[in-house]
This record gives structure tokens, sequence and C-alpha cells, in this order.
């Protein structure tokens, strides 16, 4: 069912909505960008720790050190319930 969502597979019956509205409505590429995926293992790949950190980023344009700072900041903080 997950494959519905990115539209791998379309749905033969019925609709997939996305934010209330049909994926047939969207860009794949969209869709694509609205899709994360988090594992419960923390992995780190090759590189830099400022590569890891702007892995995400899909390089749309060049992530600036003190936004990577930012990120590693906001990452840290404990939160309290």
């Amino acid at each position: 069912m997950i494959n519905l969502i990115p539209r791998f597979y379309d749905a033969t019956e019925g609709e997939v909505l996305v934010d209330g509205i049909n994926v047939k409505d969207y860009t794949e590429e969209f869709l694509h960008n609205k899709i994360g995926y988090v594992p419960q293992k923390a992995v780190m790949f090759n590189g830099s720790i400022s590569y890891n950190v702007s892995y995400g980023d899909n390089g749309k344009e060049e992530i600036s050190k003190d936004k990577i700072k930012k990120a590693v900041e906001v990452a840290q903080r404990k939160r309290v319930c």
C-alpha cells in the first residue's frame, strides 16, 4: 500500500489522498519530495558531518555553514514533555 502514495502503482479502485488531494493531481516530483524515511537506527554516510547534515537538501542550492550549524543545534536540543 505504501507504494501507492509516491505513485509507483496507481490505485485500481478508489483514490489515495495526501493532504486531502488525490495523488494523481500532484506531480511525481512533488510527491517524492513530500516523502521522508527515518530509520530507527542512526546511519552516518561516508563524508563530512556537513555532508551528512545536508544530505536531504536535494541539491537545490548551496547550504551555508550557518544553516548546517543551526540544524545541528536544533537536533541537539533536549525536549521536555
